[in-house]
């Protein structure tokens, strides 16, 4: 027996359960969602170990203490395996009606929970008691925010870059010199995305400009907009909106479903904007051997459509074509796969012969096969204008009726093979013979010297007579 435990110490260390333990170290016992030390955010600096662990999680919920109702804040990834202090910030916004909070006792329940590969788990609590929206008055503050240029239709679209410019005024009354900015779009009490910024306020009149990259969503939302400076003031204001999706439309299509190795064939492009707001949109084709880049620029509401040469070089059946569309905030991706075909070796010669109304084209395969024979004719009406047959290795004569509508004809033929491949061609012109007019002249001018003959002859008898 004594062999055998060294291993089940060595088993007991690795199912040794990862460790869950929580401390709130700082938080404020009061918190305003309205006046000018209103905030967003419950600041909250907690210590965790998590030893042993491989993933660990920090679940916050908030408690009315008045309804006795449970809403679920925010859920936190924390560092595993490691003991930390973090500061953690718990949004209000989520609360029903915010920031018109109840006034009362609230109590922030935190739930650290740990794992680790073996699915062992372990978990630790902690609560705290925060008084939210209690009155509060200030005699005097010197900043001011004014409402948001949102459009007439409160149309605000996601997936793109969008741009906020905020009005703050500034009195220069209580050093309030220095304000961050904090936006963030709400929808069904989901945090869509939140951003902030920081501006040195110089003048009474200051815009200060935010850029929120808000994920695809379309549905009723709401902006929620902080504005706090150095002085300790805090506004907050909140504005119901339309989210609208504005992902970039891009299509890709093929010219030909069936590309053929070794040759070019073509792409087609459709990128279509369907905001208002004008875009430039970098496109990046990437085949396997090449990479092509082209820019558009796309008015509001409009399209551009581009065709895209390029050179199918593979060994693979398959030749698969990516297409990048970006806008500079999102990229968008799509994939185009063709068949790749190789030109079916059959035909080595082809002549051609012309006797009155027929026309016999005789093909010299290289070897067996089925072959399509197309006739283009410009001048006349060749009969059939495809037909398809089979060869083997002999010479193999067709033909074709003929009936020429002009004086000259020019006459094409195609041979294609079983996978529409154009192997050969031959073009020939004919030029029909005009029939010869019968020339009355000649005749009478015959006459008329066999006459004078006749009567010159006679005339010199009569004078040898003489």
């Amino acid at each position: 027996m004594k062999r055998f435990l060294p291993a089940v110490v060595v088993l007991g260390l690795a199912l040794a359960a990862p460790t869950a333990q929580l401390e709130v170290i700082d938080y404020p016992n009061t918190v305003y969602t309205k006046g000018v030390m209103a905030k967003s955010t419950i600041p909250i600096t907690i210590k965790y170990n998590t030893t042993d662990a491989t993933n660990s999680k920090l679940i916050v919920y908030l408690i009315n203490q008045n309804e006795k109702n449970l809403a679920l804040m925010e859920e936190y990834k924390i560092d595993a395996g490691k003991t930390k202090i973090e500061t953690i910030e718990i949004p209000l916004y989520n609360l029903p009606d915010y920031p018109n909070v109840d006034d009362g006792i609230y109590t922030i329940k935190f739930r650290l929970i740990s794992f680790d590969n073996n699915g062992n788990t372990a978990a630790d609590e902690k609560e705290i008691n925060v008084s939210i929206n209690e009155p509060f008055d200030v005699a005097q503050y010197d900043l001011d925010v004014l409402d948001l240029p949102l459009p007439e239709d409160k149309i605000v679209f996601t997936n793109t870059k969008t741009k906020f410019q905020i009005p703050i005024i500034y009195d220069g009354i209580a050093n309030s010199d220095y304000v961050t900015v904090t936006l963030c779009a709400i929808a069904n009490g989901i945090k869509l995305a939140c951003n902030d910024t920081s501006k040195t306020l110089t003048t009474r009149e200051n815009l200060v400009e935010l850029v929120m990259n808000i994920p695809s969503f379309t549905g009723d939302g709401k902006l929620i907009l902080s504005v706090k400076d150095n002085n300790g003031q805090n506004i907050v204001k909140e504005y119901a909106v339309k989210f609208v999706d504005g992902t970039l439309d891009v299509n890709v299509m093929p010219v030909s479903e069936k590309v053929m190795q070794g040759e070019s064939t073509s792409i087609i492009v459709r990128v279509n904007n369907p905001i208002e707001k004008s875009r430039t949109v970098y496109l990046t084709i990437k085949t396997p051997t090449d990479t092509i880049t082209k820019t558009i620029y796309l008015e509001g509401y409009s399209s551009a459509q581009l065709v895209i040469p390029i050179k199918v070089k593979t060994n693979s059946n398959k030749f698969n074509v990516y297409v990048y569309a970006s806008d500079g905030v999102y990229t968008y991706s799509k994939q185009l796969t063709l068949d790749v075909v190789s030109k079916q070796d059959i035909i080595n010669n082809i002549d051609v012969s012309y006797e009155k109304d027929k026309i016999e084209l005789i093909l010299y395969p290289k070897q067996p096969g089925v072959v399509t024979i197309k006739v283009l004719a410009d001048g006349a009406i060749v009969d059939p204008s495809i037909k398809t047959i089979s060869l083997d290795y002999k010479a193999k004569t067709v033909s074709f009726n003929y009936k020429p509508l002009k004086d000259t004809a020019t006459i094409k033929f195609e041979v294609y093979d079983l996978n529409n491949n154009k192997i050969a061609e031959k073009q020939i012109k004919i030029v029909q013979k005009k029939a010869q007019q019968f020339n009355w002249l000649l005749p009478i001018a015959i006459i008329i010297a066999l006459g004078l003959g006749l009567y010159l002859g006679r005339k010199k008898k009569e004078e040898i007579v003489e």
